[in-house]
């Protein structure tokens, strides 16, 4: 467009490179918009490749890393993607090195353009009650039925506390269950998840519950999450399985996804995902 822009080539895939700049003055605890625009080309993966990082240093100077952080693409305009993110400043932090990179792309460039850094009013607060659970079914006498049971006695307990989502333990209806996935694996909607929807609408928030699905030939370990209302409005197929899952016949699912609920927009990891830096950064 005839504007100055800043650019980045990567010859081979073992490429990397960035443009920096150390921002001196951050105040520690302070809130701070950064956006950046970028153009890519012959990048096959954005998401892997191009890098917008803020990284907080204790000193003025640069020195004594505090920590980093990613700033992702949040819209496209044109040609253009614009990438952006507010922070608050880690405690004690005295600057932040802007970074904008490119890594693992032959024959891909990057032009950045319009970076900027300002110092934004706090967002305002948000209260949600959430309420976790722990429950352990009898080994001997496990059934789907009796743990299900369970669950919703949990639930009338907690309840009446007025909590915005009631947390359940991964996989509860079938924890200690013998037998064939196939009979202990429920379509959704089920009759856990219809029993469950039950509950939230007359206590008035949100679930989120994991349960064994089955969906045709194939068997997953899901997420769902039900509003106040008991509607189902979300659900995720755990992505990261054990090998113990894999060899018992679950497929894991491809996707991550955010969910929209009256006190926020969520993401769900269940158990092994939090293994893996790529779940908190896809969401």
């Amino acid at each position: 467009s005839g504007s100055a822009a800043l650019s980045l080539q990567a010859d081979r895939f073992e490429s990397v490179g960035k443009w920096t700049a150390l921002v001196r003055g951050i105040e520690p605890g302070k809130y701070y918009r950064f956006a950046v625009e970028h153009q890519a080309e012959g990048v096959a993966s954005e998401a892997t490749s191009v890098l917008a990082i803020l990284s907080w240093f204790r000193s003025a100077d640069g020195k004594e890393s505090l920590q980093r952080d990613y700033v992702e693409p949040v819209e496209l305009a044109g040609d253009w993607r614009t990438s952006e993110r507010t922070l608050q400043a880690p405690a004690e932090a005295k600057s932040v090195l802007i970074e904008l990179g490119l890594r693992w792309a032959p024959g891909g460039k990057v032009f950045w353009k319009n970076p900027q850094l300002t110092e934004v009013a706090p967002p305002a607060a948000r209260k949600v009650r959430i309420a976790t659970t722990r429950i352990q079914p009898d080994i001997p006498t496990a059934t789907v039925a009796g743990n299900t049971e369970l669950m919703l006695k949990m639930f009338d307990e907690v309840g009446p506390q007025k909590p915005d989502v009631v947390l359940f333990s991964e996989n509860l209806a079938t924890r200690f269950v013998k037998g064939p996935l196939a009979e202990r694996a429920q379509p959704i909607p089920g009759p856990l998840t219809n029993a469950l929807a039950e509950k939230a609408k007359r206590y008035g928030t949100y679930v989120i519950a994991t349960l064994l699905e089955t969906n045709g030939s194939l068997f997953h370990n899901t997420a769902v999450l039900i509003d106040r209302e008991g509607r189902l409005v979300g659900r995720y197929r755990k992505v990261h399985l054990t090998m113990g899952e894999t060899d018992s016949g679950l497929t894991p699912g491809n996707e991550f996804g955010g969910f929209d609920t009256d006190f926020g927009r969520i993401g769900i990891m269940t158990c092994w995902d939090n293994w893996f830096d790529e779940t908190a950064r896809a969401l």
